[in-house]
């Protein structure tokens, strides 16, 4: 009688937990939060992420394929010296900086692609400090790092691949495309525009086993800009590599907290699989959820129906 009860029990537990789990609970909408905070500091310093889910047709393999794209952003305390989070110990060498962490996956076929790009950018300086990349697929995994010196960049670079190994090189003073997305968060109208020297998105030259060096780029600003998938007419900042026939649009809110809306990243495919020329692909991600949450307190079982919160698939 007694195993009887105790099987009722857990049982009983487990139903309600799984319940709990499925319901999504009270979050802040970004859109609610931003209406009582119309400052840098009333919005960025209250101990909460902005968690944005982006719905996302991505280009492989001269194919589109359904992803789904979570960037985070929040502000940190960021050590100068060894260039990590501060998390304990004096702040003497600590600099408020605006993290993004940007995690993407697709799948093609069978396997899965999990790509993770992580900028540190300084909210007063607004040049990154540091930048990270990681891919992994059922191939293998690739990482790369770019932490920030007195002429430009130091670059660690670890793959797989025989072609390109383990790498650790320099790289001059340029603009990262990954840190243009945080820089646009802290002031757009700051982004370089003109003519520049650039290192493209870590994700692109990864997927496209192109080298990570510095390219000739072009990016302009553009004010309400009308699209199909845009619910209302937005700023975009567009950035080009001619020599890389790619382009990368961001089109972002045009007031404050500028949120990012949706991106499109137009270049040629790997290859074209009906033969000729690989055709040009755009890659398309739009906003579908936006919501405040102090996500790294959220860890228990019991949690998991914030992920429903935020519209994210079921693991």
């Amino acid at each position: 009688m007694k195993k009887l009860i105790i099987t009722l029990t857990c049982m009983g537990s487990f139903a309600t937990s799984v319940a709990f789990a499925q319901k999504a609970p009270a979050v802040i909408q970004t859109d609610t939060f931003a209406k009582t905070a119309t400052d840098f500091r009333s919005y960025w310093y209250r101990g909460l992420a902005e968690m944005n889910r982006f719905e996302v047709q991505q280009s492989r393999y001269g194919e589109m394929h359904e992803g789904e794209l979570v960037a985070i952003f929040v502000t940190e305390d960021f050590l100068k010296t060894k260039q990590v989070k501060h998390d304990s110990g004096p702040k003497t060498d600590a600099v408020p900086i605006m993290k993004m962490l940007a995690y993407r996956h697709f799948s093609t076929g069978i396997y899965p692609y999990n790509l993770t790009t992580t900028a540190f950018v300084p909210v007063k300086e607004g040049k990154i400090s540091k930048l990270s990349f990681s891919q992994t697929d059922w191939c293998g995994q690739v990482f790369s790092q770019f932490n920030r010196n007195e002429k430009g960049f130091n670059v660690e670079s670890r793959s797989y691949f025989q072609s390109e190994g383990d790498q650790d090189f320099k790289i001059g003073d340029a603009v990262l495309e990954d840190e243009l997305w945080t820089r646009l968060r802290l002031n757009p109208k700051k982004l370089p525009t003109g003519t520049f020297d650039a290192v493209p998105s870590m994700q692109f030259l990864r997927l496209n086993h192109k080298e990570a060096k510095v390219y000739t780029a072009k990016a302009k600003t553009e004010e309400k800009v009308v699209r199909d998938f845009l619910k209302a007419p937005a700023s975009a900042y567009t950035i080009s590599f001619e020599d890389l026939g790619r382009t990368l649009t961001l089109y972002y809110e045009p007031a404050f907290p500028y949120r990012i809306l949706a991106f499109e990243e137009v270049a040629p495919a790997i290859f074209n699989p009906k033969g000729g020329e690989p055709e040009v692909l755009t890659t398309r991600g739009v906003l579908a959820e936006s919501i405040m949450l102090d996500y790294w307190n959220k860890h228990t079982n019991a949690d998991s129906g914030y992920r429903k919160s935020l519209g994210l698939k079921p693991l």
